[in-house]
């Protein structure tokens, strides 16, 4: 992600921990979801591709963030129900991410009630990938019959949650409260991947996987779709930063130790995940819609 320019918006943002949560839900109805000191060009966000050049609000980066919630929750749901799939031993671990993308869900769809937003419904999930026609291909097979490949959908899923997440946090900077309440959510979507990915080295020890995402992760198989990979993986293999006033700084002259060595830039590309921006992100979650 773009390191110096979010280290710049923390600086503005100013949210206030801890928060009582009564007292967030009943600020989040403040906010004037299409007012224009809530919309941001994604063209001039550091980054962003070029085609992105409509604007977003912090209405649609809040409602990306709620579909986002519900196909987590129901993806983690729909694999508890599938019968002889998850092992005991894990059980409470697919329960526990389905309680707080549930709370995630709930926060974000009582925002956009108090705002006076119209909250959509949530639609039906296919996580196949045949987005509820028989007749269409099987993107991915085997994840309600075969744990080591739900785990394997999961993580990738997660993956391009935290991504998601740092995608659209720009656009809630107006809104201090919710801003402050995305980061926690952010957090708390990191640390699901990094578990997932653990659960996926307790259950097939020889697979190459870090606690974060890294340019030797195991290939994933089947291969999924190219709008999940992008927004699971896509820009990884970046080696620069951009500072708030546009200009590039390598990773080799980002860090430098006292005795004047650059830290390895690999190793700070594995450090910060790339934002992936709401286009992107709705094409990779719509593949879940049936």
């Amino acid at each position: 992600m773009n390191l110096l320019n979010f280290i710049d918006q923390l600086g503005t943002a100013q949210p206030s921990f801890p928060a009582a949560r009564r007292a967030v839900i009943a600020r989040l109805g403040q906010f004037a979801w299409r007012s224009a000191a809530a919309a941001v060009p994604l063209s001039v966000l550091p980054g962003a591709p070029a085609a992105a050049s409509t604007l977003a609000t912090a209405l649609d980066a809040t409602l990306l963030l709620l579909q986002l919630a519900r196909t987590q929750a129901a993806l983690h749901t729909q694999a508890l129900a599938a019968t002889g799939l998850v092992p005991a031993a894990q059980v409470a671990d697919l329960q526990i991410i389905i309680a707080q993308h549930q709370a995630h869900a709930d926060l974000l769809t009582r925002a956009l009630t108090d705002g006076g937003a119209t909250v959509p419904a949530a639609p039906r999930f296919d996580f196949s990938g045949r987005r509820g026609v028989a007749a269409n291909p099987e993107l991915f097979p085997g994840i309600f019959t075969d744990y080591a490949r739900f785990l394997q959908f999961a993580q990738q899923l997660a993956d391009a949650g935290g991504r998601i997440y740092q995608g659209v946090l720009p656009l809630l900077v107006p809104q201090r409260l919710l801003y402050a309440n995305a980061l926690q959510m952010l957090a708390t979507t990191a640390r699901h991947a990094a578990h997932l990915r653990r659960l996926r080295r307790l259950q097939t020890p020889a697979v190459p996987l870090k606690p974060w995402p890294s340019a030797t992760d195991a290939a994933p198989l089947p291969a999924p779709p190219a709008a999940l990979v992008a927004a699971a993986s896509g820009g990884e293999e970046r080696v620069i930063q951009v500072a708030p006033d546009g200009i590039s700084i390598p990773y080799v002259t980002l860090l430098v130790a006292a005795n004047g060595t650059g830290v390895q830039a690999s190793a700070l590309a594995e450090a910060f995940d790339e934002p992936v921006f709401p286009v992107q992100a709705q094409a990779a979650l719509n593949l879940f819609v049936a």
